[in-house]
């Protein structure tokens, strides 16, 4: 055991799989093992254990190993201020030059309840997935208040985050989900061995608006033109 690392422990450069046992610190915090970095800022030493075969820790495998863990509870015990720091690391981590590492990391926060949303009907924060969560603005605010089962995004979050966030899947929008028509115009809705079927000119018999049914449960005059000139009209041929 020849490393001291920063919690003053000894521990030997690798371990029988080659795997290290500590890495050089890097700029900001990280939770795996690092040298000691008063001995990794002395240059001298700092090129003895990159000689050893020391590198910085990969901060993708960090946020998959280390930070997305803590959101697997349920539900996560982690408290506000650690979640807007665990968002600051993990888009720092997005900013790698690596594409495999970066689709990596993006699919596991997708499939992960990490970012906290608003319940637009309780007031109540939970952890959800991005794909569950809407940015508040005026259009999302105004179809989706008082439905109890719709999040917003917790408006504590740097807005320069807001771009990955919505590359991640929360949506600017409400969902309009339906399948495009083939070239000829219309929807394959059954394409099997002795079995199909067609929309014809963009119908869609499963075309599905999110949240409807409390819109229209719950009508106001502004709600009403919102569903009428922004759901309705523009997808009119996938609902004849």
């Amino acid at each position: 055991n020849i490393m001291r690392l920063q919690d003053y422990s000894l521990v030997a450069p690798f371990r029988k799989d080659d795997h290290p046992n500590a890495f050089l610190p890097p700029d900001g915090e990280t939770q795996f093992p690092v040298v000691k970095r008063t001995i990794a800022a002395n240059a001298k030493a700092k090129d003895f254990l990159v000689t050893l075969g020391l590198t910085l820790p990969n901060l993708v495998d960090e946020i998959i190993e280390k930070v997305l863990v803590r959101y697997q509870a349920a539900p996560p015990s982690v408290s506000q201020a650690d979640n807007l720091n665990d968002l600051q690391r993990i888009a720092a981590a997005a900013k790698t030059d690596s594409k495999s590492k970066r689709d990596r990391l993006l699919e596991a926060l997708r499939k992960t309840s990490f970012l906290l949303g608003t319940n637009a009907q309780t007031g109540k924060s939970t952890f959800l997935q991005p794909a569950q969560l809407h940015f508040d603005n005026q259009e999302t605010k105004l179809y989706f208040s008082g439905n109890p089962v719709a999040h917003f995004l917790f408006d504590g979050y740097d807005k320069s985050l807001h771009d990955f966030l919505a590359e991640l899947g929360v949506s600017h929008s409400i969902g309009c989900f339906f399948r495009p028509p083939a070239r000829d115009g219309h929807v394959i809705t059954q394409d099997s061995f002795g079995s199909h079927g067609r929309g014809l000119n963009g119908f869609d018999p499963d075309f599905e608006v999110e949240g409807l049914d409390h819109a229209l449960s719950n009508p106001t005059v502004e709600r009403s033109k919102l569903v009428w000139n922004r759901l309705l009209v523009p997808h009119s041929a996938k609902l004849k």
